[in-house]
């Protein structure tokens, strides 16, 4: 059965949205936003959604200032996916998310002698069209994922993926045997 209360709430909140940031926050077609789905959207940055883009619950995007982000047409994120844009990530279309997918295009600046006032060190994010990102996936700063790949779930994206390609982590190590 169809629910349209959770739809509906999701419109308003996209509508509260809007008329908040203005032309920070810029909506392409329709999209959809869960009603507990949060975006943050910082002074000098802009948030793009596209067309049948959709975000679900739980799910946190925040563009810090002077930062870009960009969600494709008919891309989107499942439950409890957290996302924090410092510079720049561009997902394409027709990219799925599974849940708990981690995006960061920054790092702490861990040379600083003060680590509370260290800053960050920001490069790129690409995802290109027609990607799936299994649950529980880290993406990191700098990567860009060619078209057509599949990244399974739980891993952690450190280096470029080129198009058409699986990754996975594979890490079913023994370390110790239990005595019964």
């Amino acid at each position: 059965m169809f629910h349209t209360y959770p739809y509906v709430l999701g419109l308003i909140k996209l509508f509260i949205y809007k008329l908040f940031y203005g032309a920070r926050l810029n909506i392409k077609g329709l999209p959809r936003l869960s009603g507990k789905a949060s975006l943050r959207v910082r002074k000098n940055s802009r948030l793009e959604l596209s067309d049948r883009s959709y975000i679900a619950e739980g799910t946190l995007i925040r563009v810090t200032q002077d930062a870009h982000f960009h969600l494709g047409k008919n891309s989107g994120f499942n439950s409890y996916c957290v996302i924090t844009c410092r510079d720049k990530i561009h997902i394409g279309d027709d990219v799925i998310c599974g849940p708990f997918v981690t995006i960061h295009d920054h790092d702490h600046d861990y040379h600083a002698e003060n680590i509370k006032s260290s800053g960050y060190v920001s490069k790129p994010i690409v995802i290109e069209d027609n990607v799936w990102i299994g649950g529980n996936v880290v993406i990191l700063k700098g990567v860009t994922i060619g078209t057509g790949s599949v990244i399974a779930a739980g891993s952690i994206v450190a280096k470029d993926v080129p198009p058409h390609t699986i990754v996975y982590n594979k890490v079913e190590r023994v370390e110790k045997s239990i005595a019964k």
